[in-house]
């Protein structure tokens, strides 16, 4: 199996909700769904840096990747909640050990600031670079 940090995640929030939640519980947590279900298990779970890492997580790309998590084995099958197996555990630890999120990193407190962010950094990359060629122009 392929890993890539967005499974990586999921399956660390799996974890942390350890058989208490279902799969839809995951996705809405990680694409930030404003709903009181969500907010009180992002904060009962300690997953406010995690609220919403993926807005644009599509529910079609969420399942694919917990069906690629329950064919490798990580994943026990269960009526409605997803319980995980020793081996998920071992593989969040190991990754967790070298990875260190940023330290100021939190989608619940900085999400809705980022799209600002970006927007005016954008917008001031593209008024330096006209007013370099204007100058190119007048001065060359």
């Amino acid at each position: 199996m392929e890993w890539n940090f967005r499974r990586r995640l999921i399956l660390h929030v799996l974890l942390k909700l350890e058989g208490d939640r279902t799969p839809g519980a995951v996705y809405h947590i990680l694409t930030g769904k404003k709903s009181s279900q969500s907010i009180q298990d992002m904060k009962w779970y300690e997953l406010t840096e995690w609220y919403g890492a993926f807005p644009k997580l599509t529910m079609e790309d969420f399942q694919n990747d917990i069906s690629l998590l329950q064919n490798n084995h990580l994943l026990l099958e269960s009526a409605d909640f997803i319980k995980t197996a020793n081996q998920a555990k071992e593989i969040d630890q190991a990754f967790w050990s070298v990875y260190s999120k940023p330290v100021l990193y939190n989608q619940w407190k900085y999400g809705a600031a980022a799209d600002i962010f970006w927007n005016r950094l954008a917008l001031l990359v593209q008024c330096l670079s006209f007013h370099w060629r204007i100058r190119d122009i007048l001065f060359p």
